[in-house]
């Protein structure tokens, strides 16, 4: 979510969880871009909740972590809501990535097995999380 502040004349960036359609695809936004470490916790607290809504395997998920500030306690958090959420999350795009995060995410991806792509624009991120919904979603005719 952005903000545009009158008196700064500036853009203030919000980290955010929403709930959003992009191609016809349910999709859940975790926008922690430029996040403090105590806005990546609200953040994470508020996915728990948004999660809830979806049933089992279903949720597509986009993780914008572009300028995230990482310490101890953040990677924490991350961790516990990433296995908290788990079993509501049917595939994931993430974006933000560099360096060693991204490789360490790579490496991740490759051995758990999941659904999950890393992305190098949110455009990209949501075109591709609405093909796999389409992919998934789409009733087969017998």
């Amino acid at each position: 979510m952005y903000l545009f502040s009158v008196e700064k004349d500036q853009l203030l960036l919000m980290p955010s969880v929403d709930v959003i359609n992009h191609n016809g695809a349910k999709l859940v936004i975790n926008d922690m871009s430029y996040a403090s470490p105590e806005e990546v916790i609200s953040c994470c607290e508020r996915s728990i909740e948004i999660m809830k809504q979806f049933g089992e395997g279903s949720a597509h998920v986009l993780a914008n972590c572009t300028g995230m500030r990482f310490n101890s306690d953040v990677i924490q958090i991350v961790k516990n809501t990433t296995k908290t959420n788990r079993p509501y999350v049917r595939t994931t795009a993430v974006v933000g990535l560099e360096g060693f995060t991204k490789i360490l995410v790579k490496v991740v991806i490759s051995f758990s097995g999941r659904d999950m792509k890393i992305c190098e624009t949110e455009a990209e991120a949501k075109n591709w999380l609405a093909e796999r919904y389409a992919e998934i979603e789409e009733p087969v005719l017998v």
